[in-house]
């Protein structure tokens, strides 16, 4: 029975459990380059937003993603959430395989299912997100969302654009600077939809081989150190000995020659006896 190298891990190759060790290794190291990637843009991106122009007013941002933002600390913190779960969740995945514990893969794969079901909730929220940058497009091309329907009233709100205070020019910058970065927008929103998508594959299928090694690891372990005696027809054998055999546990073993008995035997015709040593 043999071993092999996986990520600095001895892992048995028996029943595959090597190939499914590094298969394991593999995508979760992939996840943690995607989303460290993804901490540190998340990180940058926060530290950007702070930013604002010259006259002291917060930056114009259109892509959907900055309207879902809520603020730069919040940001940051998900930045090193991403960086600092990716990492712990490679290092614990390494130390399950190499002591056989089978809680900490049972944790692992809980995590990597929770990863797939939450990044298909942000695929589906990314494409309707597409779908919304078009339905605002086609609002602002059938109609003048600027202009006033009815007669003004003072009474409402100043975003209104029946209100006596609203900002006809700003409004119409707005629209013009929607119409300008719509296709920089629907081109981002698309790339992070086919990201989360793809991110969502690759948990589902950590997860089902991870539910594929906690299935055959009590029968075939990933690593053979720390292991009990095995048992054989209900006896419990010791590690090899002498000769390299098993001997069951609780028997004598005679080491060296045979001890002579002090007392000569006798055999033969009592009448004739002959002492034999």
């Amino acid at each position: 029975m043999g071993t092999e190298g996986v990520y600095g891990v001895q892992v048995n190759q028996e029943g595959g459990m090597a190939k499914l060790a590094r298969s394991l290794l593999h995508v979760h190291f992939v996840f943690l380059i995607v989303y460290t990637a993804s901490g540190f843009v998340q990180m940058i991106s926060a530290l950007m937003a702070s930013r604002t122009p010259v006259d002291g007013q917060p930056a114009h941002r259109t892509d959907f993603l900055q309207i879902a933002r809520t603020s730069s600390s919040s940001e940051l913190f998900l930045g090193f959430c991403f960086i600092g779960g990716s990492i712990a969740l490679f290092l614990v995945l390494r130390f399950g395989i190499q002591t056989n514990s089978l809680e900490l893969i049972t944790s692992v794969m809980a995590c990597d299912g929770c990863c797939a079901m939450c990044n298909c909730f942000i695929g589906c929220c990314g494409l309707m997100g597409v779908f919304a940058l078009f339905a605002v497009k086609q609002s602002y091309d059938t109609m003048d969302v600027c202009a006033c329907q009815t007669a003004q009233d003072s009474a409402r709100a100043c975003s209104h654009p029946c209100s006596t205070c609203f900002d006809m020019d700003k409004c119409q910058r707005d629209v013009q600077t929607f119409r300008d970065d719509f296709g920089g927008s629907v081109f981002i929103a698309l790339v992070w939809t086919v990201l989360f998508c793809a991110e969502m594959l690759l948990c589902a299928f950590a997860a089902d081989r991870l539910v594929r090694a906690k299935r055959n690891m009590p029968l075939t372990p990933f690593c053979l150190c720390g292991l009990p005696p095995p048992q054989i027809a209900g006896i419990q054998v010791a590690p090899p000995g002498l000769g390299g055999m098993p001997q069951p546990m609780g028997t004598t073993v005679v080491v060296g020659q045979p001890v002579q008995s002090q007392n000569p035997a006798v055999i033969g015709n009592p009448g004739n006896p002959k002492v034999v040593d």
